[in-house]
């Protein structure tokens, strides 16, 4: 079907063991990734967190073939010189194989914390910009709206680490088009995604870029099973969850959030009460952004996504922890085989 295309999975964000059992499911199987979420507190019922930079070296030592993923960081948490310096220490680390996907952040990562994140966007560019430099060149000197640099560096250079932007607006998917490696958004439907692809390759060729360096990733929800009706349970809980703190994913698929209160990007503690509105979230945006089913009901609604332009699935399975591992090993052996 594609030859071309490329699978991550996803670890849960906690749990060691449960990571690591990941990594060597993935390891062993057919994926390429392996990717860690990046999140000060964790979500479902349980609000622990991981950090991914310590626990991919972790992996990147546990692991000789699958790539290494965080998806996604943000230009918040981090100075750009100290994000370059951790990064290309962890690409040494795993031999070349880190992929960093970045975007604007959520204030359930910052918010309760004290960390400010006003002027997100503009920031996020300027951050890409002096990263890149720090890669790349000799010597950096930087006079910007939030960074001042004078002849700044960080050895070693890394030869090259992805940057998969996380383009889920307008001005960040100018951002993919302008200065990303890859694009990695989420919760769309086939038909935006390949209207947004569309765009961005527009705006990659208008300023002089070729769109062929940008490889179109998606993120993934999916729920997988031998029985559709079990798949279908679970995708409808945990994806009534997951689009009740996008209203604007849910607006572009065509339908009115219930509450605009508990967006991720905004969300504080006074906003946890309008959780009970989840079940006014209707299945049918679910259908449209999600993938579930039967191995062959995945193969469908992956071509769905290829056909759009989709060429790096970053996979995040939904099914829970007692079925997880078989889920994996189905998902790898009757679904990516196929695919490719």
């Amino acid at each position: 079907m594609a030859n071309n295309v490329k699978f991550g999975i996803f670890t849960p964000p906690r749990g060691l063991d449960w990571i690591y059992r990941t990594a060597e499911l993935a390891e062993n199987g057919n994926f390429d990734s392996v990717w860690m979420p990046d999140h000060l507190v964790g979500w479902g019922k349980k609000l622990d967190a991981i950090d991914p930079w310590t626990t991919l070296a972790a992996l990147a030592v546990k692991t000789k073939r699958v790539h290494l993923g965080i998806g996604v960081t943000d230009p918040h948490r981090r100075h750009p010189a100290v994000f370059a310096h951790q990064a290309m220490t962890l690409d040494q680390i795993s031999g070349g194989r880190l992929i960093i996907g970045i975007g604007a952040g959520e204030a359930m990562n910052l918010a309760a914390y004290g960390i400010p994140y006003e002027r997100a966007v503009t920031k996020l560019e300027e951050f890409l910009r002096v990263v890149k430099n720090l890669w790349t060149k000799k010597m950096v000197s930087h006079q910007g709206n939030f960074y001042k640099m004078k002849n700044a560096f960080i050895l070693p250079r890394p030869s090259f680490i992805p940057l998969y932007v996380a383009g889920n607006a307008p001005k960040t998917m100018k951002m993919t088009a302008t200065l990303g490696d890859g694009w990695l958004p989420f919760k769309r439907s086939p038909e935006v995604y390949r209207r947004d692809w569309e765009e961005i390759k527009k705006t990659a060729k208008e300023n002089g870029r070729n769109p062929d360096e940008i490889v179109p990733g998606y993120l993934l929800y999916t729920a997988i099973s031998r029985d559709r009706e079990h798949a279908r349970k679970i995708v409808e809980e945990q994806g009534k969850m997951l689009l009740i703190v996008s209203p604007r994913r849910m607006k572009e698929l065509g339908y009115a959030p219930p509450t605009t209160k508990l967006d991720a990007h905004r969300l504080t503690a006074e906003g946890v009460g309008e959780f009970a509105k989840v079940k006014e979230v209707p299945f049918e945006a679910v259908e449209k952004s999600f993938v579930f089913g039967t191995p062959d009901d995945c193969v469908a609604g992956i071509k769905k996504f290829i056909d759009a332009g989709c060429r790096y699935f970053m996979v995040g399975i939904l099914n829970p922890g007692s079925e997880r591992d078989e889920a994996i090993k189905m998902f790898s052996e009757e679904v990516i085989a196929r695919v490719r």
